[in-house]
């Protein structure tokens, strides 16, 4: 690796939030679920925590959501969504989408939630140090993201894994993501270099300085 390079992070899910969904749906987490693709069988927490997206939601499961709703006293919100379902489904998270729908979190089953999730992405963050100064090490440089939406408190996924939930000596997922165009000139090539970060963050320049 170089500085410029990237370095992605494989996330899992905050057990308070993995814990909010299971509520949602009335479920212990030690049911089956088959993972997609034919990736394996895990007890659905282990899914949730580990393999499935619970912050971003497709449309699609959005919809499914919405059209289970059988209660009278939600049609008004199943109106809402259905007017604007993109404006709904930004802000908001599975257990968020389960709350405002509770008769159809009731009826959902957990394969049936599984196999509408997506895979938790990893997330890549530019390295903060160079090979030249610690070789045998290397560094990110993360702003943590927590902020306060729809009344609830929340938090990046990814950010908040690194800050809260990885302990000194965990291993943890990761890899190298090479960037080709984003390094300094070499030594023999003789230039000077003007760096201006429009936006690109401080971490990359902490490498490159």
């Amino acid at each position: 690796w170089q500085p410029g390079d990237a370095l992605g992070v494989i996330p899992t899910n905050c057990p308070d939030e993995v814990s909010a969904v299971l509520a949602g749906l009335n479920c212990t987490g030690e049911e089956e679920v088959d993972l997609p693709g034919g990736k394996g069988r895990l007890p659905l927490r282990e899914a949730l925590t580990r393999y499935c997206d619970i912050k971003n939601l497709s449309p699609e499961c959005v919809a499914a959501i919405v059209n289970a709703s059988t209660a009278p006293e939600e049609q008004q919100m199943v109106a809402t969504v259905r007017a604007d379902e993109a404006a709904y489904r930004g802000p908001r998270e599975l257990q968020d989408v389960l709350r405002d729908f509770p008769s159809a979190a009731r009826s959902l089953k957990p394969q049936q939630l599984v196999g509408m999730l997506k895979t938790i992405q990893a997330r890549l963050y530019s390295i903060s140090s160079s090979p030249r100064s610690a070789p045998d090490r290397l560094t990110l440089t993360v702003a943590v993201l927590r902020y306060e939406l729809l009344g609830r408190r929340r938090k990046g996924l990814c950010t908040s894994y690194l800050a809260d939930r990885v302990q000194v000596n965990d291993r943890i997922p990761i890899f190298v993501q090479p960037n080709l165009w984003f390094h300094l000139p070499q030594p023999e090539e003789g230039k000077s270099v003007v760096m201006i970060g429009a936006g690109c963050g401080i971490s990359a320049f902490r490498g490159f300085c």
